[in-house]
């Protein structure tokens, strides 16, 4: 079956593609004038009276789309005059996205990534939401403070918000109780403000918890289910760890700090020193988060978005979730700053249509839907906290871990230049996931890359 779009596909296709940079960089304004905002923004056009159709851009598995479509039909049953129809690409999203805008037929609303939309939105694709905001007194008073502060700052752009949050995307550490149990092992704490688990402790549970037949490992205490680079990105933020220079609009490639390089080679170490944890290979053979899910693998590092999966009543897994092991060089458990939004297109015919659709989805009513579905963590923190959402993860016993996440999330690199710095990145890594280099080796090759692509980005080459 089709694994989620929503992130880690998104991030695996970011990795490797090398004319992602191109098409960023040529993408023409819609046909027929400029990317810029008509004059007076969404609120020029009165709203329709006639039927609208709305065209919605997302990426998503079968799952999600199943969920979407059920807040589409509440949206239209409210809405009769405005219709939906939706567009799910089958590659690279905002690559699609670009193709189309570039041909003047863009959509009406899209789907927006954390580490892609400031591209977009400096080219003009993303409409401007703070007039339309301000226009909207009871969203601006009652649902926009109730947003997590940290993803409204992480969706502004040069003072500008573009995109509303979805939902959070933070990763955390799942964990096989009945692995745990048999090993005799204490479970991870779920309280990001513990400090008792630490690297040391995470390596003694993952030997105790990995099980071999001879020579073959029949069970790991550790498998890699997201992207490796972004992964061990993590473990380095909870080693004091810092890979650039700021978050926001970065101007320095720091991957070469020791605390981050210390991280990434603890990181590589776990398969290819320690061997508790599967290497690159083996991902070849079945993907990291079906080995967690049949029950292969005691731990692994993913988001929400892997919820529904490991909570299908076929693989009957007895897990919970947990926070991450504290580095040498690190104070508290820390995770990532991660989520999906809406926006609105600048070229849409249908302005007004499109921000009554996009204050729904990204409203207590929309919210309410996504919450209750299980498939993803809301942005809105009166849901997030509700039994609608906490209630709806039967599976696990700490469900309260993905929303404490958001006091304890560092930002990954917020920025135009995020998809010619994730090729270098992810590339030049290669070399330690498989043994044939050092962290040092390969982050030192993989920074003056990085930094290039960077400068590039703001001088604007």
């Amino acid at each position: 079956m089709k694994r989620t779009l929503t992130r880690r596909q998104v991030l695996l296709s970011m990795a490797g593609l090398s004319g992602m940079a191109l098409i960023s960089a040529c993408v023409a304004p819609p046909a027929g004038g400029s990317a810029a905002p008509a004059s007076g923004g969404a609120a020029s056009q009165a709203p329709s009276t006639e039927g609208v159709t709305l065209r919605i851009f997302f990426g998503a598995n079968p799952e999600e789309a199943k969920t979407r479509q059920t807040i589409f039909d509440k949206f239209t049953q409210q809405n009769p005059n405005i219709q939906i129809t939706t567009e799910i690409p089958t590659q690279n999203t905002t690559q699609a996205l670009l193709v189309e805008v570039a041909g003047g037929a863009p959509p009406d609303v899209v789907m927006a990534w954390e580490l892609q939309y400031p591209i977009l939105a400096e080219k003009g694709v993303y409409m401007d939401l703070g007039p339309v905001i301000s226009a909207d007194s009871a969203y601006q008073d009652k649902v926009l403070p109730d947003f997590y502060k940290s993803h409204i700052d992480m969706y502004t752009w040069n003072g500008k918000l573009y995109v509303l949050p979805e939902q959070n995307a933070s990763v955390v550490l799942y964990y096989n109780k009945d692995m745990f149990d048999d090993a005799g092992v204490t479970y991870p704490p779920s309280d990001w403000s513990d400090k008792s688990w630490t690297w040391d402790k995470f390596l003694d549970t993952a030997h105790k918890l990995t099980k071999k037949n001879g020579n073959d490992i029949t069970q790991f205490g550790y498998t890699e289910a997201w992207w490796p680079p972004l992964s061990a990105v993590i473990f380095s933020y909870n080693n004091g760890g810092n890979w650039f220079d700021r978050y926001k609009d970065p101007t320095k490639v720091t991957v070469t700090d020791p605390l981050v390089v210390q991280a990434f080679q603890w990181y590589a170490d776990l398969w290819n020193k320690e061997e508790v944890a599967t290497n690159p290979e083996q991902w070849k053979v079945q993907a990291g988060d079906q080995m967690f899910a049949t029950k292969k693998a005691a731990m692994t590092l993913v988001g929400h978005w892997f919820y529904p999966e490991f909570s299908k009543t076929d693989y009957a897994l007895n897990m919970d979730i947990g926070v991450f092991p504290i580095g040498p060089g690190g104070a508290t458990p820390k995770t990532d700053l991660g989520g999906t939004g809406m926006a609105i297109v600048n070229a849409t015919k249908h302005p007004d249509e499109a921000w009554k659709f996009l204050s729904f989805e990204c409203g207590p009513e929309g919210q309410k839907v996504i919450a209750t579905s299980g498939l993803f963590a809301p942005t809105l923190q009166s849901v997030a906290k509700s039994p609608d959402f906490l209630g709806s993860h039967k599976a696990l016993g700490h469900p309260e871990v993905f929303n404490s996440a958001m006091e304890n999330a560092i930002s990954f690199p917020i920025g135009p230049a995020w998809d010619a710095m994730a090729d270098p990145f992810g590339r030049e890594l290669d070399a330690l996931w498989n043994g044939k280099a050092t962290a040092e080796e390969a982050l030192g090759k993989a920074e003056p890359e990085m930094q290039k692509a960077l400068d590039e980005a703001h001088s604007g080459s």
